[in-house]
């Protein structure tokens, strides 16, 4: 009998007698930041399905320890806080987006924890944060093209409207650079709180000023699509840009109208026909372009443990030396845990006929 008991334990996988590795997700997969937060969680989780079935890393097992943000800023410090102290985890995934990811980042920091997130940027997210990095490169390279139509235009007024919160701060200041090198300064900025919700002050004064073009950067769901509702009921006609933020508020779900004859940018969504495939296969949600990231994340991680063992401090230190090719594209990381893009990042849309279609260049018009 006591050889028989040895003999089954030798036939059993390498894994049987390790406990799982946990690794912390926080994601937004409930309220106004759901499309987001559930992509890149459906994109995760089908990483960690794969790795696992493939026997895991290093004999281990990878096991997410998921919490929701709710699209609550309170509730995000709370959920990283939770892994942290809790759940005893080493690494966090996520969150989703910069506002959420600014939360995020000082507490994963004091706390030790490596956070990894595929869609949080700031311009300041990382600064003396050795533990925190994000797969989503800087915004001057959303903004790019933006600024590059908006100046091809030559205007000589241009009002930007935007919502003081990181993301919306941190598009600006990449834009209003880029605009200042392309001979087309921004010459006049209406700031606006996070709650704020009637703009029609702001718009009777743009009316009135004569601007060439207006930049529109406010949160989804609390200003921009109120933006455009006010705007278009008071009659302005000038020239309106904005942000890929047009694909997630609500208001603008419910009437695409609202954007028409609107030019702004969106992420492409970077990935691999074989990527797609598997994505759609396993779940049900919409991709998106942080997914692919998402997913490449798991598998970044899972090369650094590879590599140099599941140590915290030895897996941020392979991270560092890391160039990883994924579904996504080339993973390479500057001194500052920012990744260094590859490939032109974003594309111009424009509204027409309540639907979002991508603008010619060449010939300066919808296609």
């Amino acid at each position: 009998m006591k050889k028989l008991i040895l003999t089954i334990l030798l036939a059993l996988p390498v894994w049987a007698e390790e406990s799982p590795f946990p690794i912390g997700a926080v994601y937004s997969l409930t309220g106004w930041a759901a499309s987001g937060g559930s992509a890149e969680l459906a994109a995760a989780r089908l990483a960690v399905d794969e790795i696992n079935l493939a026997g895991g890393v290093r004999g281990r097992q990878l096991a997410l320890a998921v919490e929701d943000t709710q699209s609550d800023f309170r509730k995000t410090a709370t959920a990283v806080q939770k892994l942290a102290s809790i759940d005893k985890v080493s690494i966090i995934l996520g969150p989703n987006w910069a506002e959420f990811s600014e939360v995020a980042a000082p507490i994963a920091q004091r706390k030790g924890v490596l956070m990894l997130t595929a869609s949080g940027y700031a311009k300041d997210l990382t600064k003396d944060r050795p533990l925190v990095f994000t797969t989503l490169p800087a915004h001057r390279y959303f903004t790019k093209a933006l600024a590059e139509e908006i100046a091809r235009r030559k205007p000589k007024k241009l009002l930007l409207v935007k919502t003081d919160n990181g993301y919306a701060e941190s598009l600006s200041g990449a834009l209003t650079e880029q605009l200042v090198s392309l001979g087309s300064p921004i010459t006049t900025t209406d700031s606006f709180s996070n709650a704020e919700q009637d703009f029609r002050a702001s718009i009777l004064k743009a009316k009135s000023a004569g601007y060439d073009g207006i930049i529109v950067f406010l949160l989804q769901d609390n200003g921009l699509g109120l933006y455009l509702k006010q705007a278009r009921e008071l009659g302005l006609a000038t020239p309106l840009f904005s942000s890929n933020s047009v694909l997630y508020d609500s208001g603008i779900k419910g009437d695409p109208t609202l954007v028409n004859g609107v030019t702004f940018f969106n992420l492409k969504t970077l990935s691999t026909p074989e990527f797609e495939k598997k994505f759609a296969a396993a779940t049900s949600v919409n991709l998106i372009d942080t997914a692919p990231r998402a997913y490449d994340n798991v598998y970044l991680l899972k090369d650094a443990i590879e590599r140099c063992g599941f140590e915290r401090d030895a897996i941020t230190t392979c991270l560092m030396n890391t160039e990883y090719t994924g579904m996504a594209g080339r993973i390479v990381f500057d001194a500052d845990r920012n990744v260094v893009p590859q490939v032109e990042m974003s594309e111009l849309l424009v509204g027409k006929d309540g639907k979002f279609v991508l603008y010619d260049l060449a010939n300066n018009s919808s296609l």
